[in-house]
Parts: C-alpha cells; structure tokens; sequence
C-alpha cells in the first residue's frame, strides 16, 4: 500500500492537468483508501491525500465533497501538529476557499478553475515566453478579481509572474511584483511561512542576476537563519538556503566565503535527499564552478565527471550542463 500511495500521489497533479478529472478523483480516493491501511486514520501522509483529492473535488465543482475531505484533513492536521502549524494554517485555508467559491455564481467558479489552469501551465513553462507570461497575467487578472487584492492565490500569481519577468531580464517589473507576492504572503501567511520564504528566495535571485548584491546577500542571510531556528541545521532546505548564499558569493567574487557555504550545502543535501537528487547535483556543479573558478582544477574534475555520469546514468531531464564544464 505504501508504494501504491506514492505513485498515485505523484500521478495525481499531472492526471489534473491533462484534464481528467475522473481519472483524478479515482486516483485520489484510492490513495486516501491505502493511505488508511497503511498509516490509520490520523497521519499526514493521508491529509496530504485529502488535500489532493479536495483540489479533485473543486476541479469538478463538487464543493460538498470538497468540503468534507477539507474538514477532515484540518482535523488530522490540527490533531499531529496543532493549531498553531503552517500545515495546519494551508489545510484552512483550502477549507475556506471553498466557502469562498461556494458564494461565486457557477460561471465564476468554471472562470476561476480557468485561473487556476493558467497558473498552472505558467509555473510548469519550458522558457519565459510570451505564452508563459500571458498566462501568469491571466491567472492574476482573474484571481485579483474574483477573490480580492489581498489572497494568497493572488501572491502566487504575482510570485510566478515576478520569476517569468527576472527570466526574462524584466527586473524592474519582476522585483515590483515578486514585492506585491511577498507582502501577501506576510501579511496573510506570516514571515516564517514556506511560501513567504519561497518568494524572498525568489527576490534574492532577481537581485543577483540584476545585480544588486548588497540586496541578495541580506535576503540569503535572512532566509537561512530562518530555515536554520525553525527547520534545523541539517534539514534540505536549509541546504538550499547555503547554496544560495554560497551562488550569490561565487557571483560576487567572494571566493572566500563561496566556499564554506557551497560546501555545508553539498553535504546536507548529499545527507538528506541523496547523491543522484536534481538539487543534489545542482550543488555539486556549483561547486565544481566554484573550484573552476579559482583554479583548483584537481577538485572541480571529479565533481564534474561525477555530476555527468549521474546525468547519464539516470537520464536527467534537468537544466544541468556539467559536460560544459569539462
């Protein structure tokens, strides 16, 4: 039951965006069904279940169902974590979005789902074309209009059109709107939510590639020392909060301090999501440039051809290009 709650919880986002909703909804309640068995009745394996299979039930304007699978997931949530948990808070407030959807007239309710596709298909881009942008914009015209200036639907559509913008070198308009995503999120959310730190992550990165980095190296400090007091030194995030820090040094030509921090984040993430994990390689890449840099060429080969072999081995489809760097 374990392995078959997996694969159908991976399934399930792609099922919805092909527009299957049948074909989800089963999925969905078969994982919620394994998920019993296997964990019982309070875990949070089966409230992340819930969760997908209500977004299921709001694809199909099934709010009723929505609502019930909602309100169990907030109460297996508030049961393992308490009232107080972002997890908790997310569970809430998909609960009460569909009281939110529930007073919109049905031709609002299919215009939003239509907002919730175009975000979609604008987070999922292959580049930061003119699609991609067109898509985020609708998302947000839509959603600023139907549920207000202030919901968190509307920061992740800002915070999508901020990351398409900086892509593609617009980071005047970027930064104004990953700032009106982050001010969202703080307000409805709080400062040390995953998504108010997802999008400082994201405004750091403008700035670096804008090249303000005055600006990127408070925004990394500032999120690693959060990841670090509420996740703990070892956690994979704060790993990524150090490789951050450490590409911003690297940028900058800060060698000197490039190096410590590229290399806790290599070690963390080789300890917590493995050797052959995307973001795993990405560290070891980086660091590889770091070496290149500086000219240790012994240390940046192996890292490497390490970083090519798994690529191979494995068929990555991410953006890693270490056989440019050989």
């Amino acid at each position: 039951d374990r392995d078959v709650t997996g694969v159908q919880t991976c399934a399930l986002p792609i099922l919805i965006q092909l527009g299957r909703q049948s074909d989800s909804i089963e999925a969905g309640e078969a994982a919620v069904a394994a998920s019993r068995r296997t964990h019982g009745d309070v875990s949070e394996q089966l409230a992340t279940d819930l969760i997908w299979l209500g977004t299921f039930y709001v694809e199909r304007d099934d709010l009723e169902s929505a609502r019930r699978v909602f309100k169990e997931a907030v109460a297996i949530r508030v049961k393992l974590r308490g009232q107080k948990d972002d997890l908790t808070g997310d569970a809430q407030r998909e609960l009460a979005d569909v009281d939110l959807r529930s007073r919109l007239t049905p031709a609002e309710r299919r215009e939003l789902i239509e907002a919730d596709h175009e975000y979609q298909a604008a987070a999922d881009r292959a580049a930061p074309d003119a699609n991609a942008l067109k898509a985020a914009n609708r998302s947000l015209e839509i959603r600023r209009r139907l549920v207000g200036s202030e919901h968190p639907l509307v920061a992740s559509s800002l915070n999508v059109l901020g990351e398409i913008e900086k892509e593609s070198g617009q980071y005047r308009q970027g930064e104004s709107d990953l700032k009106g995503a982050l001010t969202i999120r703080q307000k409805r959310l709080g400062n040390d939510h995953a998504q108010t730190l997802e999008t400082q992550v994201a405004l750091a990165f403008l700035y670096v590639d804008w090249g303000r980095y005055p600006r990127s190296a408070q925004i990394f400090h500032q999120v690693l020392e959060t990841r670090r007091r509420l996740l703990g030194e070892n956690h994979p995030l704060t790993g990524e909060a150090y490789g951050g820090l450490g590409y911003h040094y690297m940028l900058l030509g800060d060698y000197a301090k490039a190096r410590p921090a590229m290399t806790r984040a290599l070690e963390i993430l080789q300890k917590t999501r493995g050797e052959e994990h995307s973001l795993t390689c990405q560290a070891a890449l980086n660091l590889g440039r770091l070496y290149n840099r500086i000219s240790d060429y012994s240390k940046a080969e192996p890292v490497f051809q390490k970083v090519l072999a798994i690529e191979r081995s494995e068929e990555h489809t991410s953006e890693l290009q270490s056989h440019h760097d050989l």
